[in-house]
């Protein structure tokens, strides 16, 4: 929801001042700018969290099936509404724009590098271990490159970057119960209180 949200005030806060005229609003840009600090982190956190649940219940094991799933799932419907928006829209959308990352779809070539990094760091490691840390500890590095000096990689690559280290705390969480510890916390808390 706070994704959408987002998308809906782009126009009028100035992120898309491309598309048409606008009228800026300061206060759309400010709300905007306050959920595009949550969304999308929120957004990969799930995405890992639940990738390693499955990968947990052995949904993930054959690397072919899945592999082949998120290809059905991210990077078919990427190419069919990427191809529509180059028909409908050639002079916004361009072939390069779709292997570089076209418009808002940019985010499912990031979330399919991302599932297939990690799927592959999985293979490779066995389980959690060093291998998977010290990726964690370069991805927090490239991030941060990414994030202040502004990389020339497509930006589904930086998102990449940018993202994966989140993916791999709701990994993480999952793999050591941390929401369950946090609502056992909580509610300890709540009986405090009362």
């Amino acid at each position: 929801l706070m994704i959408v949200t987002f998308h809906c005030l782009c126009l009028n806060a100035g992120i898309w001042p491309f598309l048409f005229d606008y009228n800026y609003v300061r206060c759309y840009r400010i709300f905007a700018n306050f959920l595009n600090l949550l969304d999308l982190p929120i957004f990969f956190f799930v995405a890992g969290y639940l990738y390693s649940v499955l990968y947990g219940k052995g949904c993930y094991s054959n690397s072919l099936s899945f592999l082949s799933k998120k290809i059905q799932r991210l990077l078919l419907p990427y190419i069919l509404w990427g191809t529509l928006m180059i028909v409908l829209m050639p002079q916004l959308c361009n072939l390069e724009g779709l292997i570089n990352g076209l418009g808002h779809l940019w985010f499912l070539l990031s979330l399919f590098l991302t599932f297939v990094f990690f799927d592959l760091i999985q293979k490779i490691t066995y389980n959690l271990s060093f291998l998977l840390c010290a990726c964690l500890c370069l991805l927090l590095v490239l991030s941060y490159d990414v994030y202040f000096h502004q990389s020339h990689l497509p930006m589904f690559v930086n998102a990449f970057w940018r993202y994966s280290p989140i993916f791999y705390l709701g990994l993480l969480s999952y793999k050591y119960k941390v929401l369950s510890k946090v609502n056992k916390m909580t509610g300890k808390i709540d009986l405090l209180v009362i």
